[in-house]
């Protein structure tokens, strides 16, 4: 891991003080007001696909943040829902156990964030 030069190194901001030294502050004893966003909010983007778009037997809406977290999603619902479906894939994975992936994966590349 690469060391950031000491000069680029910024101090963190030092913490809210209570100017009467009571308990409860309110607003105007904070030196940072409690309405003040902070710089590291994200939003997480989930993506929805059917399990029909990724070679399942139905249109149930399945969804997840990641690639990898969709390919336990979809795992489970078609052993749990398709158990027939499953057995096939179960086949098509031990002829050869990227192909599956490797034409889905470019659907979820396609798919929007929501």
């Amino acid at each position: 891991m690469k060391s950031i030069p000491r000069e680029r190194v910024q101090p963190l901001p030092t913490p809210p003080q209570i100017s009467d030294g009571g308990s409860a502050p309110n607003d105007s004893d904070l030196i940072f007001p409690a309405t003040t966003q902070p710089a590291f909010a994200f939003k997480i983007f989930m993506k929805t696909l059917t399990c029909r778009q990724l070679g399942g037997a139905c249109d149930e809406k399945l969804t997840a943040e990641t690639w990898d977290d969709m390919v336990k999603t979809i795992s489970k619902h078609v052993m749990e829902k398709h158990p027939d479906v499953a057995k096939d894939m179960e086949k098509m994975h031990n002829e050869d156990p990227r192909k599956w992936g490797r034409e889905m994966k470019p659907k979820w590349d396609a798919a929007k964030a929501a």
